[in-house]
């Protein structure tokens, strides 16, 4: 088990877009919100590379 103690925790928000339009509006496909920051981020990787 990890546990991460994060002073300053933080949103991460992603946009994710079938096409991106320099000339016109811009439709958003998908928005993703996920908890961040270093201390977060850190603990999101070595649970993938199982550490």
């Amino acid at each position: 088990m990890i546990l991460t103690v994060t002073m300053n925790a933080s949103v991460d928000i992603t946009y994710v877009m079938d096409e991106l339009k320099t000339d016109g509006t811009n439709r958003v496909a998908n928005v993703t919100k996920t908890a961040g920051g270093k201390g977060l981020n850190v603990t999101r990787v070595l649970k993938q590379v199982h550490a």
